[in-house]
Parts: structure tokens; C-alpha cells; sequence
């Protein structure tokens, strides 16, 4: 709403503006248009009645012809003597053609022989040409004084003085002297009517200018006013008053239109920033805002036409007006709007993305990457002006058969080939768009065939389909896992838990011997050991898993390791009535590990291998270049998802039966990943194959 007011205070200015300029804030009413028309008139009136003071026998008896007369009058005949006399020869020749008599022909020479002679002393004999000229300029100098005086237009309470510069002679119609409300002066008035031209009879298209008065007696000093009685009554007394007000309703508005601009300009001010923004290019709004700038122009001009019309009615057009200041303030309503947008995208910084000229020169680019469909879009645009063209061409020769037949071929020939290969791009746009919804409602579709580009766009989608299908798989596989692993340890926590419950409110009773008590202690230590062993696991496995252990690499014998940790199993496998063997390339491997981890990994393996094997079977260690290999049969029937292996609390005994937390492959995993490498688990059947390569 108060945008809206603005721009009217501004149309106002505008307006103000406007006659401003036209007219001047102090702008006499003597300056108006219709005043001044009016007092041309009189002026033109009053040297009618100077002429009309001279008697027409004295201006013809002062009438002479000069050398530019001859001149004019011989020039009205033709440019030469030579080509007059052809004329004449051409003429009379075309006549003789006619006549079939000998007394006809003399005849007709003694004529042209005649007209030969007196052709040439209208060119060579100036008194006998002037005796012809004279005689048309009395005439015409006659005709004019007479439409002088027959003239009723008659000054209109005008008073006025003329002075002859030369002679000082005076005339006037002044009686008495009053108070002049307009009044005006011009000196050296010629009243040769220079700008009247009379025609020679025989040439109408030629003109001659000529002398009424004697050159010393043509000029005067004129001066004139009209009276205050005579304001009432006469046109110029009217038109005064018309100016007189249409002066103060101009200044009216000038006034008005000031204020306006200040008052237009407070409120502008704390609305500046919150103008709409637009997303439309710079580009546009600045050539809308141009449209408006001319368009501005236009009603200035008819708004000036109005204010100048108003000089010869009785009032100002005042619904014309109005409906110009509605138009403009609707027009700088919009032009705020654009200036501020523009403003915006220079100050906002981000003038190139508000460029259409940028916008189109980047999908000009994109659009020559793929230079196939661009160069035939362009052909095609092309082609279809040429059968536009070529079918007007048809249409102007009125279907001429040969023109026809060659339309009609290259129709067959060049358009419709145009016409299929773009349908069949279409179609194959409709069928992209068909798979890509199909894609989306989670459907199988089919991909395109082809090299062009949008059959590899469509293959793309056929993979990203087959890239979400696997997503999709692995994500389920992984919700499954997640809620195995929460089963997983809610029982293996809760297993040593109960039984340390189970133990405390036994050691609760009173009645319990030394030896029972001794035995639920230990138990109770036990159950509790076991408990803090699988916390630790958990926790090793997880900060290993987030990347949190820090790695003392140092350089060890691996040959010499494999060794002592398989010693160190030795007791555990002979318990498991099992038998490790070991085969190693080399007697000693140098390794740069962190020695303690890497031991730690390679105990699980070894550990778990045992754990996990079929009694009276073999566990074998193997090194080989550096890569370790430790192979079992297992006791219990594996899954062939060998990944599973290796998450947290997974275990090779299902029923979950044995001992352990079921972290011991998740650990390893972990700190092979921490030293750059991974475990390679492989099952065949029953065979348990672990790999692991150097880091």
C-alpha cells in the first residue's frame, strides 16, 4: 500500500516535471501558444492594412521587370534556346505527319518558321521579352491587392503604429491612448510579399517571386497593443485569460509535484530494503525498465499535448490528465520493483548468475557437448524456414507443376527423414522418462541400446538402478546383522551376569560352609573375569574400529613370533586333541608392526583355529613370502557368508555352546586394518582358510 502511494507522489513529479519543462515555473501568459498565434494574425492583418494604403495605379505604374524575370520566364520556356527550338521542330514535325496535302505542309512551315523567329528574340531580345513579362506581373500584382481587399478579416481591437524607416511616414489607427495588457514591436518589416508567387500561363509549374512595393518604400517600424477594455471582448483578450489560468493550475502542479517528491522520497526511505525481490535476469529487468522509460516519454508528450491543447479550449482535459498520472504511477510502481532487483544483484554479488547472457552462453556449452542433437535441432529449425520459404515460392509461381514436383521431392527427400529422426528422438526421450519412473517405484526396467548419448544416459540409469538394488541388499543384510549382533550380546552378556546374580544371593545365606562359600567365590571370580574379558574385547574392537589406537611400529622377526605364539598353544591344542603344524620359506622374516597388536591378531587366529577345529584333526600355520596362512577343519557346519565371520560377536558355534566373546576375528580384522592389510577368510566345506598379507 505505501509503495503503491509512492509511486503516485512520483507520477505527480513527474507530471510536474513535465510542465516544468514545457512551459518554465514563471512563464508569461504573453508566451502561450494560442496568444501568440492570435498576435501573429494581427501582425499579419496590420501590414494588410499599410498595403491597402497604397493605391493600386501607383503600384503598378512603379512595376518593372528585372533581368531575373527574363531569366525565369525564358527558363519556364526550356533550359535553352537550342532545346526550345527543337521542341518547336519536334512539335510542328509530329503535326506534318498528319497532313497528307502539299498547301498543308507549306502552310505549317510558314508557321514554324514564324515561331523560330519569335523564339528567338524572347531569347536574345530583352525589350521585346520584357513587353511580354511586364504585362503578367501587373496581373498578378493586380489579383493579389484585390484578394487583399476583398479580404474581411478585420483587426480585433488591436492599436497600432507603423513608421516608415525610409520616409517616416506614419500610419495608425490610434484615437486614444489606454493602458495596453499586451503589447508587442518589430522593427524593418518588409511588406514585399516575397513568400507570394504567381505562375506563367504556359508553364504552371514554374514560379516567379515578385515586387508590390518599391523596395524604398517597403520597410516600417510596427508597433501594436491591446487595450484593457478590449480584454473582455477580443480573441487575444480571451486567450490572455485562458493562459492567465492555465499558468496558475501549472504552477499548481509544479508546486504540488515538490512536495511530492520530498514526501515520496521520507517514505522511501525505510521501504528501500524491503522491496520484493525477483528472480528474474538483469538483463530483463533492465529492458522492461527501458519499455517503461519510453513509454514514460510517450505520456509526457501527451501530456504537454494536453497542457498545449488546453491553450485554445476553455479548461484543461482533467480526466485525461488523471488517467496519465494512474498510468505512470502504475508504471514507477514496477520501475522501483526493477531498480531495486537490479540494485540487489549487484550488491548481493552474484551479478553472473542473475545474466541471462551468461545463463545462455553455459547452455550453449552444454548444449555443444552433445553436438549431435544440437546441430540437428539447428538443421531441423533451418530446414523448416527453407519449406516455409520454398512454400511461398510455390504459392507465388500459382502451384506451377515443375516447381511443385521439386517441392513435393525435397519434402520426401530431406523432411521427412528430419520429421522421423525426430520423432524417434522423442520417443526415446519418452522412454527414458518411462525407465527413470520405473527406477523410482522400485521396478525392474530395460536400457536403451546404442552408442548415443542418450542411450548411455539411459544405460546409466540402468546402473545407478543396479548400484540402489545392491545399496538396498547390503543395507538389509546390515539391519539383519545389527540386530543379530544386539541378540548376540544381550546373551553373552547376560549369561556370566546371571551367574554372578545367582552366586551373590547364594553367598547371601547364613547357613553356607566355609568350603561352599570358598566355591562361590571362585565361581563368582570366574564369572566376573569372564564378564570383564568381554567388555575388554568390546571396547578393543570398537576403538579400533573408530581408528583410535595409536601404532608403535618397530621392526621384528615374524618367523621367530610365529613360533613363540604357536609354543604358546601347544598345551591348548593337545587339550583339544589337536596337532599344529607349521611351514615357513624362510628361517627368519623381518616385520615393521606394532609388535604387541600384531602378536594379539595372529593369537586370535591361532586361538580361534583351535577354539573351532574337529577333534584328532590338524591345525596348520603356513608363511610364505611374507603372507600367513592358518588353515583348520572346523567342528561346526560354517555359513557360507564367510563376511559374517568376522562380525562382533559371531561365532563358528552357533548354539554358542563354546567358550569365548566372538570378537576374536572382529579384533583381528580391526588391527589388520590399522596396519593397512585385511584378513582373506575362505570355507570350503568344512576347511577354515585365513590369509593375511604383509602391510
Amino acid at each position: 500500500m505505501r509503495r503503491g502511494f509512492i509511486s503516485m507522489l512520483l507520477a505527480l513529479s513527474c507530471v510536474a516535471l513535465v510542465a516544468y519543462v514545457m512551459f518554465g515555473f514563471n512563464n508569461p501568459a504573453k508566451d502561450a501558444e494560442n496568444v501568440q498565434n492570435i498576435a501573429g494574425n494581427n501582425m499579419t492583418l496590420i501590414e494588410k492594412e499599410i498595403i491597402l494604403q497604397h493605391k493600386l495605379k501607383d503600384l503598378l505604374k512603379n512595376t518593372t521587370v528585372t533581368d531575373a524575370d527574363l531569366q525565369m520566364y525564358r527558363a519556364s520556356l526550356a533550359s535553352s534556346e537550342n532545346e526550345r527550338t527543337e521542341n518547336l521542330r519536334g512539335a510542328y514535325k509530329n503535326v506534318m505527319s498528319y497532313k497528307t496535302s502539299a498547301k498543308q505542309k507549306k502552310a505549317l512551315e510558314r508557321e514554324l518558321e514564324a515561331a523560330l523567329r519569335y523564339n528567338q528574340k524572347i531569347y536574345n531580345d530583352d525589350a521585346f521579352t520584357t513587353k511580354i513579362v511586364l504585362p503578367i506581373k501587373k496581373q498578378h500584382i493586380k489579383k493579389y491587392y484585390e484578394s487583399l481587399k476583398n479580404d474581411d478579416a478585420q483587426l480585433d481591437g488591436i492599436v497600432y503604429k507603423a513608421t516608415n524607416t525610409k520616409t517616416g511616414q506614419v500610419f495608425s489607427n490610434e484615437d486614444t491612448t489606454e493602458k495596453a495588457i499586451f503589447s508587442e514591436k518589430q522593427s524593418n518589416v518588409n511588406l514585399n510579399p516575397y513568400d507570394y508567387y504567381y505562375e506563367w500561363y504556359d508553364a504552371p509549374e514554374d514560379v516567379l517571386e515578385f515586387e508590390l512595393i518599391p523596395a524604398e518604400d517597403a520597410t516600417y517600424d510596427i508597433q501594436w497593443y491591446l487595450p484593457a477594455s478590449a480584454k473582455a471582448t477580443t480573441k487575444l483578450g480571451k486567450a490572455l485569460t485562458q493562459a492567465e489560468q492555465l499558468k496558475l493550475v501549472l504552477q499548481i502542479i509544479q508546486i504540488a509535484g515538490v512536495i511530492a517528491l520530498i514526501v515520496a522520497l521520507i517514505l522511501w526511505w525505510p521501504l528501500r530494503k524491503k522491496y520484493p525481490k525477483l528472480s528474474w535476469s538483469i538483463e530483463v529487468l533492465a529492458g522492461l525498465s527501458l519499455v517503461i522509460g519510453v513509454i514514460g516519454l510517450l505520456i509526457g508528450g501527451n501530456v504537454t499535448s494536453i497542457f498545449t491543447q488546453s491553450y485554445y479550449g476553455s479548461t484543461i482535459d482533467y480526466f485525461a490528465l488523471i488517467s496519465m498520472w494512474a498510468i505512470s504511477a502504475f508504471l514507477i510502481y514496477w520501475l522501483l520493483q526493477f531498480m531495486h532487483n537490479i540494485v540487489y544483484a549487484f550488491r548481493g554479488g552474484n551479478v553472473r548468475e542473475r545474466l541471462f547472457s551468461v545463463k545462455f552462453g553455459q547452455m550453449l556449452a552444454q548444449a555443444l557437448q552433445l553436438p549431435q542433437y544440437t546441430f540437428f535441432t539447428l538443421f531441423s529449425w533451418f530446414a523448416f524456414f527453407l519449406a516455409g520459404i520454398g512454400f511461398l515460392i510455390v504459392m507465388q509461381y500459382n502451384f506451377n507443376s515443375s516447381i511443385l514436383i521439386i517441392y513435393i521431392f525435397l519434402w520426401l527427400v530431406v523432411m521427412l527423414p528430419i520429421m522421423y529422426k525426430g520423432l524417434k528422438h522423442l520417443a526415446a526421450m519418452k522412454q527414458v522418462m518411462d525407465q527413470t519412473n520405473e527406477a523410482l517405484l522400485g521396478h525392474k526396467n530395460t536400457a536403451l541400446t546404442g552408442s548415443s548419448p542418450l542411450a548411455k544416459h539411459s544405460q546409466r540409469i540402468q546402473q545407478l538402478k543396479m548400484g540402489v538394488d545392491e545399496s538396498m541388499a547390503e543395507k538389509q543384510n546390515s539391519e539383519r546383522m545389527k540386530t543379530e549382533l544386539i541378540t548376540n550380546v544381550s546373551h553373552d552378556l547376560r549369561t556370566p551376569l546371571t551367574a554372578m546374580m545367582t552366586y551373590t544371593d547364594l553367598l547371601k545365606n547364613p547357613a553356607l560352609t566355609a568350603e561352599e562359600h570358598a566355591k562361590y567365590i571362585e565361581v563368582l571370580d570366574a564369572k566376573t573375569q569372564k564378564l570383564k574379558g568381554l567388555i575388554d574385547d568390546l571396547f578393543d574392537v570398537t576403538k579400533m574400529a573408530s581408528g583410535q589406537v595409536e601404532l608403535h611400529k618397530q621392526t621384528i622377526d615374524y618367523v621367530q613370533l610365529l613360533q613363540q605364539l604357536v609354543g604358546e598353544h601347544e598345551e591348548l591344542a593337545t587339550a583339544h586333541q589337536l596337532t599344529i603344524r607349521t611351514q615357513f620359506d624362510a628361517e627368519s622374516y623381518s616385520l615393521t608392526v606394532d609388535a604387541a597388536k600384531w602378536a594379539r591378531m595372529i593369537d586370535n587366529l591361532i586361538g580361534n583355529a583351535i577354539k573351532y577345529s574337529a577333534p584328532n584333526t590338524r591345525v596348520h600355520v603356513q608363511l610364505k613370502e611374507g603372507t600367513l596362512t592358518i588353515k583348520n577343519v572346523s567342528a561346526y557346519e560354517l555359513t557360507e557368508n564367510v563376511d559374517e565371520l568376522v562380525d562382533r560377536f559371531k561365532r563358528g558355534d552357533a548354539s554358542r555352546h563354546t567358550e569365548g566373546s566372538g570378537l576374536g576375528l572382529a579384533i583381528a580384522q580391526s588391527i589388520a586394518n590399522l596396519h593397512g592389510t585385511h584378513l582373506v577368510i575362505q570355507v570350503d566345506g568344512d576347511l577354515f582358510k585365513v590369509t593375511v598379507k604383509l602391510p
